[in-house]
This record gives C-alpha cells, sequence and structure tokens, in this order.
C-alpha cells in the first residue's frame, strides 16, 4: 500500500481539534499509518509508533507533527488514563486473541470523546499472517456502548477487502 492510498483509507477519521494532539500507533511496523495520519493531524501533534521491533524508517516528524518510536509491546504497556486523543490500529489488531482485554486496557487512556481508529482485514479466515481475523461485524460487538462507524474500504493486494473504523469514546 503507497502512503496516498493510506492516507485515503483513514482520511474520513473526524479529527475536530486544531489544538495539538497525541496519538498512538500501536503496531506500527513499517511507519506507513503513522506518516497517514500525520498528514491529518493538527500541527505540533506527537505520535507515539510502537513495536516490538526496531522501525525500518527514519524517527522524524511528518506534516509538523512529531514522530516518536517507542521499541514496546503495546499489549503489555501501560498506558495513563485520559491522556490519549486516539490510538491507530492498522493490521495489528489481528494479532490480538484476546481482544475485549486489550480494549478494555485502551478506553480509559482515551480523552473524552477519543477515538480508535482500526484498520483490519473484513475476514474470518485466518492464516499466519492474520492468526486472529476480525470481520467488522464482529468488532461493532466488541463496542457496544461506543460509537463506531466504517470510515473506509479498499480491496487489499490478497484480494480480500480491508476496512477502516472510527470509534468514539
Amino acid at each position: 500500500m503507497t502512503i496516498q492510498e493510506a492516507i485515503e483509507l483513514i482520511a474520513q477519521l473526524r479529527i475536530e481539534s486544531k489544538e495539538p494532539q497525541l496519538w498512538a500507533d500501536l503496531g506500527c511496523g513499517s511507519g506507513l499509518f503513522s506518516r497517514a495520519l500525520a498528514t491529518l493531524l493538527p500541527l505540533q501533534s506527537k505520535i507515539l509508533c510502537m513495536d516490538t521491533e526496531s522501525p525500518g524508517w527514519e524517527v522524524n516528524s511528518t506534516n509538523n507533527v512529531e514522530l516518536e518510536f517507542i521499541k514496546a509491546d503495546f499489549t503489555r504497556h501501560e498506558f495513563e488514563n485520559g491522556k490519549f486523543d486516539g490510538f491507530i490500529m492498522a493490521n495489528s489488531l489481528h494479532y490480538i486473541k484476546n481482544k475485549s482485554q486489550l480494549i478494555n486496557r485502551l478506553l480509559p487512556a482515551l480523552k473524552p470523546n477519543g477515538t480508535i481508529a482500526i484498520v483490519e482485514y473484513d475476514s474470518e479466515s485466518a492464516n499466519s499472517w492474520v492468526p486472529y481475523p476480525i470481520t467488522y461485524e464482529k468488532l461493532k460487538r466488541l463496542f457496544p456502548d461506543n460509537k463506531i462507524r466504517k470510515i473506509g474500504e479498499r480491496l487489499s493486494r490478497f484480494g480480500s477487502m480491508m476496512y477502516c473504523c472510527e470509534i468514539k469514546r
């Protein structure tokens, strides 16, 4: 996926505040979605790019948004309550077996009206690259008390549909 395709997939995120924001990209990998998100955030915002592997990219700023890499396992990381404007999880939730446990840890870390953006394959077929898939319909059941909406779709290079959704606290 190109940076432009990633931007288009998440472009409908509702970034309402013009004030600098703090987001975390959980399972940032190559940093593709970190850089895509940076094009949408207000100037002087910050994205904590978290992964267990060191990035293959130089950490810097994009669109005057600071990108800071943290080598850590986001499933075990302690997030400070009420600190984050948002989390983005692009192709990382499908590695988590107990998704509700992770979500219950992330929600308190969000500020009121905070956002979780999720990019996933809309498939139920597990494989070695997607061990615990989650369709959009199943994901909706994990957030019964939150506002969830699908904001983007595209065909993956593997032939399955990908979706992006936004969950508001």
